[in-house]
């Protein structure tokens, strides 16, 4: 087999892997609120950090208020799923 075949044939093999690595973080996702309650804590704060680029918690005569900012990663993939939701 020539060279540029075998960088060819590594090259299809990263793609699986890739693939495969995204549908398993999909998988993951599909139902967040399951991950994240099954999740150890310390596996809870990695999701949080994960999600959220900053999180803020403010009491308020109503009870308390969340306010988080995300990362533009975040942002990108919601305003996906809210376009093929819309679609």
């Amino acid at each position: 087999m020539g060279v540029t075949a075998e960088k060819l044939e590594q090259s299809v093999e990263r793609l699986h892997y890739g693939a495969e690595t995204a549908l398993a973080y999909l998988d993951l996702l599909s139902d967040p609120a399951e991950l994240f309650t099954s999740a150890k804590d310390d596996v809870r704060r990695e999701l949080l950090a994960a999600f959220y680029t900053r999180t803020r918690v403010y009491r308020v005569p109503e009870g308390v208020m969340l306010d988080v900012e995300l990362p533009d990663a975040n942002e990108v993939f919601q305003s996906l799923g809210n376009a093929v939701l819309a679609a």
